[in-house]
């Protein structure tokens, strides 16, 4: 088959001229594919020579070049293939045994004066029976440029808050790091045993007297086994420069998120920024412990949380003139509430709205409170998304050399359990200096903050149109995995809002990218942003973020509308990943995959090769929500070339014309014409024209009403001991004589002249055609 094939080009190299895109040229309903990566607790960092890095808890390590597509497993992980430590004679070492012995033994405590360190095993600190192994959590990595080393803070923790943040060093950023010392520890009331030490008198094994100048456990110390209660659970560190200081904000639920000042010479602990025991805001003499404290001597300053109020994964970025602190709220599993809150301050140490606690609340949930804006949330399909998202959270923020913000986050998926994977949007500030989300995730810089501050990007007739909205509220169902459904509105050019929701909306500024819009009485603003519809390719959209309030009730809103498009795919040629006839099922899928829309239409052209050894060893074509093997995975349909339907029984909804006695020789080598139309009423269909290499013509059709009318459905073809070749098809720009291009005769991709009754592809006048 392939030697007349070839002999056809030859022939149509001379009869015609551009004949046809391919899927790379056509792109609005093609299927954007990424290699996305799993790194739970993200940090991002900057490696100042073209990569990015995430590092995140139990060692997971990946980078990238473009924010999208990342390489993981940077490191070796939490595995004994780790290469991420070195003890401090430079040896490699293993994780386990990363934290023995400190590389720093003098330091200046709180006088000033040079001490001797100690040396701290931290494996030791923790609670009896923890391991390192699984305890390794939530680390952030910053390049200081007095030591001229990569400073990687890591979280070791302990049951019964046995836990301490230290630091390490590195030339380079995927190291060897070697342990420079503990930065701050918690848990030592005296309660509960550690590895290495007795419950007795723990707190000698700490910092606390080269911090305090304590010669015993102060009282507000000794709090049996309500440290929780009262103290921060020394995990996950962000650490920050600012007008030439730099600070380590840390804290888990518990007594809050708490601050302290770091010494840029060691990476340690600042031990002269001396801090004064406060109770609500107020200096007073320390005694017993109370919930209601704001500064500590050893802890330093409280910024967040308090009273065991959920809060974890702190992390200060500032951003134009604010400085901003994310908190995730909740519990970080698929049901456990899992949230991002926003608060900012004009100073990094504070204060930050409403972030301090004077009480326990549960702030999460369908009972929670409405402090910190809600940046994003728990939300069901949403563009091209039908896995939709929750548990979001625990996220770094990155600011580029240009001043444009990227949140990177993890999160989970409505039906993929606790699988998670990191997710990275653009970030922007509103007219009012609070943030904003893009609406999708991030697939390369279309607007920058500072076309939002220096441009219309959008006049009224482009705004007009018909939107999807969705509304990032408080107070989710989260046991339920409840998540917030889009809705369909319309923006009309006259200011008004019609459909799901009503109201109105106007732009602030003429010369400026803002919108305001007002629903159900709430006042949200917002930017208006050019932005493509994630897992699309080339399918740009008209994309709305907004915010509503300030303090206590900032609850996000999306809009998006894909723009008018002349590129918008309406053929294309799915080839094989392997093509040969060798693989077994499930295994050799389409290089693409395609998107179809309520009320779109498609076409398909491919040629189809089989071994011929059985009937079902031919193409298939399935639809799902998700890519195969995606998280969440949903399948709607899967047909078979030979009358199969693997969702109803007696494979109804199937019809064909084939004859069964010839079957396997006719389909090796036949040629495909497949047309398929998802209706607005969710039906679905799909019509096949298939010519034989002999000349036959086979019908082939099939029909299925698709549950809930989703959206769009994810199409795509796999086969066994088959593939498909559609590349051959896509023909383009072959220069040719144009008399013949516009002789109005009809030739086949064969480049037969043929008649009028020909059904299949044809070229006349130098286009692609079906002929039906």
């Amino acid at each position: 088959m392939n030697k007349p094939f070839l002999i056809s080009i030859a022939f149509l190299s001379l009869a015609c001229t551009s004949l046809a895109q391919t899927d790379g040229q056509q792109a609005s309903n093609l299927r954007e594919s990424y290699a996305e990566t799993t790194v739970h607790d993200p940090s991002v960092v900057y490696d100042n020579a073209g990569t990015y890095y995430i590092f995140g808890s139990h060692l997971a390590v990946s980078k990238t070049t473009d924010l999208i597509n990342w390489t993981s497993g940077v490191g070796g992980g939490e595995t004994s293939a780790c290469t991420l430590f070195a003890n401090p004679s430079g040896h490699q070492v293993t994780y386990a045994d990363a934290y023995n012995s400190n590389a720093v033994t003098r330091v200046k405590d709180y006088q000033g004066n040079e001490v001797t360190f100690g040396t701290y095993n931290i494996h030791d600190w923790q609670y009896t029976g923890d391991n390192i192994q699984g305890n390794q959590w939530a680390p952030d990595v910053i390049w200081n440029p007095t030591m001229r080393k990569w400073l990687m803070y890591m979280s070791v923790n302990g049951s019964n808050w046995c836990s301490a943040i230290v630091c390490l060093a590195a030339d380079q950023i995927e190291g060897p790091y070697i342990y420079q010392g503990p930065v701050v520890f918690s848990g030592f009331q005296g309660t509960y045993i550690h590895n290495g030490y007795s419950a007795s008198d723990d707190w000698k094994h700490t910092d606390l007297a080269i911090a305090t100048g304590a010669t015993s456990l102060p009282e507000r110390y000794n709090v049996s086994t309500h440290w929780g209660t009262y103290w921060p659970n020394c995990i996950d560190p962000c650490v920050k420069y600012d007008n030439g200081k730099l600070y380590l904000t840390y804290g888990s639920w518990s007594g809050g998120i708490f601050q302290i000042q770091l010494d840029q010479n060691t990476g340690l602990r600042d031990y002269t920024a001396i801090y004064p025991y406060e109770i609500n805001g107020e200096v007073t003499t320390p005694g017993a412990a109370n919930a209601n404290c704001t500064s500590d001597p050893y802890f330093g300053k409280k910024i967040a949380g308090g009273y065991y109020v959920s809060g974890e994964g702190p992390y200060i970025e500032k951003i134009g003139e604010y400085y901003y602190l994310f908190l995730s709220y909740g519990g970080l599993t698929s049901t456990g509430g899992y949230e991002m809150r926003v608060f900012r301050s004009k100073s990094i140490d504070g204060p930050y709205d409403n972030a301090i606690y004077s009480s326990y609340v549960k702030n999460f949930g369908t009972s929670g409170d409405k402090r910190g804006a809600r940046i994003l949330g728990a939300m069901g399909a949403w563009g091209a998304n039908n896995e939709g998202e929750l548990a979001q959270g625990h996220n770094s923020v990155l600011v580029d050399e240009n001043g444009d913000a990227f949140l990177v986050y993890h999160s989970r998926f409505v039906d993929g359990g606790e699988g998670h994977q990191v997710r990275v949007r653009q970030l922007f500030v509103n007219e009012n200096g609070y943030l904003v989300a893009s609406p999708f995730r991030y697939t390369g810089k279309q607007t920058t903050q500072k076309d939002i501050e220096s441009k219309r990007l959008f006049d009224e007739t482009e705004i007009a149109g018909s939107y999807q909205l969705i509304v990032h509220p408080y107070r989710l169902d989260y046991e339920k995995k409840q998540v917030s459904e889009a809705i369909t509105v319309t923006l009309t050019s006259d200011g008004k809002i019609t459909g799901g929701k009503t109201g109105t909306w106007s732009f602030t500024d003429n010369s400026k990218s803002y919108i305001k819009l007002t629903i159900g009485g709430l006042n949200y603003f917002g930017v208006m942003i050019r932005q493509n519809v994630d897992k699309m390719v080339n399918t740009p959209a008209v994309a709305i973020s907004a915010v509503c309030g300030t303090n206590n009730y900032q609850q996000a809103m999306w809009l998006y509308k894909v723009e008018n498009s002349s590129d918008k795919l309406t053929t294309a040629y799915p080839t094989s990943v392997i093509k040969n006839t060798n693989s077994g099922w499930w295994q050799n899928f389409s290089q693409n995959q395609y998107a179809i829309e309520l009320g779109d239409q498609l076409n398909f052209h491919f040629y189809n090769y089989s071994d011929k050894a059985n009937n079902w060893h031919n193409w298939c074509l399935y639809g799902a929500n998700v890519a195969p093997n995606d998280g969440g995975y949903k399948e709607y349909f899967g047909i078979r070339n030979d009358n199969y339907n693997n969702t109803a029984a007696n494979n109804t909804g199937c019809t064909s014309d084939f004859n069964w006695d010839t079957f396997k020789e006719d389909m090796d080598g036949s040629l495909v014409d497949m047309t398929v139309t998802y209706s607005k009423d969710g039906l679905f269909t799909m019509k096949s024209v298939i010519n034989t290499a002999t000349g036959k013509k086979y019908n082939y059709s099939f029909e299925k009403t698709i549950d809930g009318a989703p959206s769009n459905i994810l199409l795509f073809f796999v086969n066994e001991g088959s593939y498909i070749d559609g590349l051959t098809l896509g023909i383009n720009s072959i220069s040719c004589d144009d008399t013949l291009v516009q002789n109005g005769k009809t030739y086949n991709m064969q480049g037969q002249l043929v008649d009028d009754n020909y059904q299949g592809i044809v070229i006349r006048n130098g286009k692609k055609r079906i002929s039906k």
